[in-house]
């Protein structure tokens, strides 16, 4: 099918021309894959189709991948045409566009979205080469109210990553988005990252991953902290470690607060509970759910009247996630969160 690329952006400052990061598509019904056009003839093939940052297609052979820090991408879903399958999370029947992100195993990263219509509630998820749209590695729709939508990831192998972007209203809209390889240990602290103290040590506050570090010299959470690259790493002293923090609020996404922990094997025991005055009506429940290195949830608990707790046993040694969710509203909830090795 041959696809001509219609640009629709002048250059900052005046200057005309088009920003290959803004594309619409017009479907014509030709065939652009046969390599036995004019071309092979000696004759004018017509004009070469550049590889362009942002397609319409997951798998497009034409995308031009990101493999660095790349910001400032104009989007544009509204002339994207309508999935008929459902994509991380979102149903289908919305209009999808795809960006392409070469990794290297290890490599972290962070996709962060922008709506520039006042109206736009974006959405963003993450899918393997393989473009499966039932294999969808992050995802990002907390944001009801329209903010900015972001998620990290780390390649657990080489190859390439389709980021998935769509708006949750009718029409799609436009959208600016930016994508950070994140570098840990050379000092910069880059968007996405906690911290950079310039080293890969641990145990001075922040770890070889660049993530913050928790302990009795640090005990409430330290914000953004909404997924597992990012999280707030809790050093269990004594095989045990209370914090505070504080999830929702008024304007707050419903993004969880995510805190990670090495556990030398056995039983690990987490219990919340409300760090004060508990205001635990209206909206989805406070949750606390403990999952395993790679993701997969172990057990899920909700905290009725603000406080709930759980134990798991037989735990092997390894890393290990604790989420506080508490969805969308209004009221702030401060908790305290006590993490044990038994």
């Amino acid at each position: 099918m041959k696809s001509t690329l219609a640009c629709a952006l002048l250059l900052v400052g005046g200057l005309g021309g088009c920003d290959n990061n803004y594309i619409a598509f017009t479907l014509d019904g030709g065939d652009a894959g046969s390599d036995a056009g004019a071309h092979d003839a000696g004759e004018d093939a017509g004009p070469v189709v550049a590889p362009t940052t942002v397609v319409t297609q997951c798998g497009d052979p034409l995308v031009s991948a990101i493999t660095g820090t790349t910001t400032d991408i104009e989007v544009e879903t509204s002339g994207a045409a309508m999935d008929s399958a459902a994509l991380c999370g979102e149903p289908a029947g919305t209009q999808h566009v795809f960006m392409a992100i070469d990794a290297l195993a290890g490599e972290a990263w962070h996709v962060h979205l922008s709506a520039l219509d006042a109206s736009g509630r974006p959405r963003m998820g993450l899918l393997t080469e393989a473009c499966d749209p039932n294999d969808c590695v992050a995802e990002a729709s907390f944001c009801e109210g329209g903010s900015d939508e972001h998620f990290s990831f780390e390649a657990h192998r080489d190859g390439r990553y389709w980021v998935t972007m769509n708006d949750a209203m009718t029409g799609g809209g436009r959208y600016r988005a930016a994508v950070y390889r994140l570098v840990c240990g050379d000092g910069v602290e880059a968007h996405g990252e906690a911290c950079d103290d310039g080293n890969l040590l641990g145990g001075d506050g922040c770890d070889h991953r660049c993530r913050v570090e928790l302990s009795t010299l640090r005990t409430h959470e330290y914000e953004p902290n909404d997924d597992r690259v990012g999280a707030n790493v809790m050093l269990l002293e004594g095989g045990a470690l209370t914090i505070t923090g504080t999830i929702a609020g008024l304007g707050a996404c419903a993004y969880p607060d995510v805190f990670r922990l090495a556990h030398p094997g056995g039983t690990l025991a987490v219990t919340v509970e409300a760090d004060g005055a508990c205001d635990s009506s209206g909206g989805e429940p406070m949750q606390a759910r403990v999952m395993n290195g790679a993701g997969a949830l172990l057990i899920a608990f909700d905290l009725t009247d603000c406080a709930g707790g759980g134990s798991i046993s037989d735990l092997s040694a390894g890393e290990y996630s604790i989420e506080i969710a508490a969805g969308e509203r209004d009221v702030a909830l401060p908790y305290r969160l006590t993490a044990e090795t038994l």
